[in-house]
């Protein structure tokens, strides 16, 4: 779950009406008003991955962003945690490593944003002038 809505893919966010109740080990909730996938970027030596997050919740009133382990291991992933650091693995590959601070590991990754804001802001002349008059044999 994360509290910035800039974090999403537009194509995949979502309204959840009515809002998702999120419940807290202690006892205490918040709302989730959205959803969506969520792209994330980590490096790991010289190398850089991209991992998406499926599903990932809109909590605003929150104030950090989680990722679930049982959830990462659903979609494939392998988390292990040995004393202050831990990692996500695809496979052999290790894609995110953490660091434990105060009792929490905080995985060293930058979101990327919307992936489809590129496509947001091309200039709609250009597209049509590129697009806009294309038969329908040079379509298929």
């Amino acid at each position: 779950m994360v509290l910035h809505p800039k974090w999403f893919d537009t194509l995949t966010f979502r309204k959840l009406d009515p809002p998702h109740l999120v419940r807290f080990g202690d006892d205490s909730t918040a709302e989730a008003t959205r959803v969506g996938d969520v792209w994330i970027s980590s490096k790991i030596g010289n190398k850089q991955y991209r991992v998406c997050l499926k599903g990932t919740l809109l909590v605003p009133t929150f104030r950090i962003s989680l990722i679930s382990v049982s959830k990462l291991g659903r979609a494939g992933y392998i988390s292990a945690f040995d004393g202050s650091t831990g990692y996500v693995s695809r496979g052999r590959t290790k894609v995110m490593k953490a660091h434990k601070r105060k009792g929490l590991y905080h995985l060293q990754v930058q979101p990327l944003g919307t992936l489809a804001g590129a496509l947001l802001s091309m200039d709609v002349n250009v597209l049509h002038r590129r697009l806009g008059h294309v038969g329908i044999h040079q379509l298929r």
